[in-house]
């Protein structure tokens, strides 16, 4: 219960802030809010560390932080996720600048469906070839590089081939992500403790795309202005796509650390440090 407390707190502290911050002007309790986070956080860790010494069973297991692959990995899971921001934009774009129905636009990211399905067909045959590892660097090239591509063709004018090869190469992105980085996490710990990794990975995607929406839409809406035209909308999306590329495009550089870190944990057998 401490620990389920510290964490909505620290949750409602971020997010709240980020979420509304700049729709109200940013007052001060919220400025205060969005600053006292980290220092909740913190307290969170200290208060899960004491369970664990006393013998009892915290909400999150910090030991797990101790080992270098799981805390890049969850570092990764949360980059990877600020990606939410592209779902929420890219259905403003299309409705908002291009003026697309909404059935219009739910079809409109069809091929990002598509290449995400295509995923698991791939996974095998890429896993095998490249090794797990590879295999996560690989993705985040291609999420980064499909965003750059639908960022760059994105205007006024309706979507081309090139735009939606774009979408296709996030979906695939994203769908060799996703499972190599939950597998790599939990590569990494001993059965009883799966649960729990499992838990953290889980809850690091979704903060991580909680954080992504609000930091990130917060960076469209305020790109777009107040009376937005076509062009506003085009540009924004472009903004957003090219912040959240420079977000990606360092995760992929990190992935290639896991690998090596790995390596070393496991040279002599002991696995967690």
């Amino acid at each position: 219960m401490p620990g389920t407390l510290l964490l909505s707190l620290f949750l409602l502290m971020l997010v709240y802030p980020l979420t509304r911050g700049r729709e109200s002007g940013w007052p001060l309790w919220m400025r205060v809010c969005l600053a006292g986070s980290l220092p909740m956080l913190g307290l969170l860790l200290r208060v899960e560390w004491r369970s664990l010494v006393n013998g009892k069973d915290p909400l999150l297991d910090v030991r797990l932080f101790r080992n270098p692959v799981i805390a890049l990995g969850l570092v990764l899971a949360f980059l990877f996720y600020t990606m939410s921001a592209f779902f929420l934009t890219y259905g403003i774009y299309l409705q908002g600048g291009l003026h697309w129905t909404p059935l219009a636009s739910g079809l409109g990211i069809l091929p990002f469906g598509i290449g995400f399905l295509s995923s698991p067909l791939l996974m095998p045959r890429l896993v095998h070839r490249f090794g797990g590892y590879r295999v996560l660097t690989l993705g985040y090239l291609l999420l980064a590089g499909g965003l750059a591509i639908a960022a760059g063709l994105a205007g006024v004018a309706q979507p081309g081939a090139g735009f939606y090869l774009g979408l296709a190469a996030i979906g695939i992105g994203q769908g060799l992500i996703l499972p190599s980085v939950v597998r790599i996490v939990l590569a990494e710990v001993e059965p009883e403790r799966a649960g729990t990794a499992s838990g953290m990975v889980t809850a690091t995607l979704q903060i991580g795309a909680a954080v992504g929406a609000a930091t990130l839409g917060g960076l469209f809406f305020s790109t777009l202005g107040a009376a937005p035209g076509m062009t506003d909308y085009a540009h924004a999306f472009r903004t957003t796509m090219f912040a959240l590329v420079a977000i990606l495009l360092p995760c992929a550089l990190l992935s290639m650390a896991l690998g090596p870190l790995h390596r070393r944990m496991h040279a002599n057998g002991s696995g967690m440090p």
